[in-house]
């Protein structure tokens, strides 16, 4: 089988709560912090004025956006309400000379920290396995450049989802903001088009389709001899009716493997599939960021600090936290009806968010 083209994301969160905590919070982008300036940098935003952006900006996730939040142009209280992001609107150039494709990296401002995410689009058609070896090498040792402000910088995508990480945390929370505890990797990867694949066979356990789907959500060097979960328990809704169609999922990473949409099976289209990528990747990283925040005010109380201790904003992004992750959990109208969210929680994040959403609304 032969991969024509894929698409990879790389999300993580660098968790910046304690100028939120404050009760006198002194930050260079105070706007975080504060409903009322929140939802006034908001509607400058929405007219493109100023060093951000509505996360949409560029057409990016839009249609998650618009499901998120429920309607495509609410008064600017309602981003604070939603708890959505400002899009840093400086960007590193990235490029390699191993890179067939492009690469993109984006950064997202929330009051409690920065998300940042690494897009790559690869265009060098490979036989699957050739193309999974690509992936766990792109992921674990392959160099990018990135250059940011005339300085450039070469390093893995860890190193590089860091340093940007820490560019943007200094502008917006200040040079003196220490170092924040960041969320592991997690890689999305979607197979934009291959030849002979069947989109009306559904993929089988311990087939070699179902291996190098685990080893591209995985990014693992030993993917070929790993043993993947079953089917069963990786693959979660895709709502087509198409039987070879499955989201794969593992701890930290998506496969998007949608067959009947390839355009050289003949049923779809150019950007079907780039714009579910997409989506998905704005999906996973509010999540990504409401549960880091869920995880901070779990560790709070557990400590016996209760929410009405908390300074006002905190308190308000925790109630608004803990109704969204809810609504995320049950994938409910108003927010994104996925079950890769819901997972994505479970999985990774769920007696946090018990926690938190046992504090505002009972166990």
């Amino acid at each position: 089988m032969l991969i024509k083209e894929m698409c990879l994301s790389f999300v993580q969160f660098e968790l910046l709560a304690e100028p939120l905590r404050s009760f006198a919070p002194a930050i260079p982008f105070d706007f975080l912090l504060d409903s009322g300036k929140y939802a006034t940098m908001f509607g400058r935003c929405l007219q493109r004025v100023g060093q951000c952006r509505a996360p949409w900006s560029t057409g990016y996730g839009r249609r998650f956006w618009r499901s998120y939040i429920e309607r495509e142009s609410p008064p600017p209280r309602e981003y604070w309400d939603h708890l959505v992001p400002f899009k840093h609107d400086s960007e590193p150039a990235l490029k390699a000379s191993w890179l067939k494709g492009n690469a993109r990296a984006r950064a997202y401002l929330y009051p409690w920290g920065v998300g940042v995410l690494i897009d790559m689009n690869v265009t060098e058609a490979k036989d699957i396995d050739a193309a999974v070896d690509m992936v766990v090498s792109i992921r674990n040792s392959n160099h990018l450049e990135m250059t940011l402000k005339g300085g450039a910088r070469i390093g893995t995508v860890q190193f590089l989802v860091n340093s940007w990480s820490k560019y943007v945390r200094e502008v917006a929370f200040g040079p003196e903001t220490e170092e924040g505890s960041r969320s592991d990797l997690f890689m999305i990867v979607t197979v934009l088009d291959a030849d002979g694949a069947d989109p009306n066979a559904a993929v089988g356990d311990g087939t070699p389709l179902h291996r190098s789907l685990n080893g591209f959500a995985r990014g693992i060097k030993n993917w070929k001899t790993a043993v993947p979960g079953p089917i069963g328990k990786s693959a979660l809704g895709t709502g087509s009716a198409a039987a070879g169609n499955i989201l794969f999922a593992t701890k930290r990473g998506r496969t998007v493997w949608y067959p009947d949409s390839f355009p050289s099976v003949g049923s779809g289209f150019e950007d079907t599939l780039r714009c579910y990528h997409r989506n998905l990747t704005a999906a996973t990283l509010q999540t990504e960021a409401l549960c880091m925040f869920a995880s901070d005010a779990a560790a709070l109380i557990s400590a016996g600090k209760t929410h009405a201790e908390w300074a006002s904003n905190h308190d308000q992004c925790g109630l608004r936290a803990a109704g969204l992750l809810g609504r995320l959990i049950g994938g409910k109208k108003g927010t994104y009806r996925s079950q890769s969210p819901q997972n994505q929680i479970e999985t990774l994040y769920d007696d946090s968010v018990k926690s938190l959403r046992g504090e505002y609304f009972g166990p």
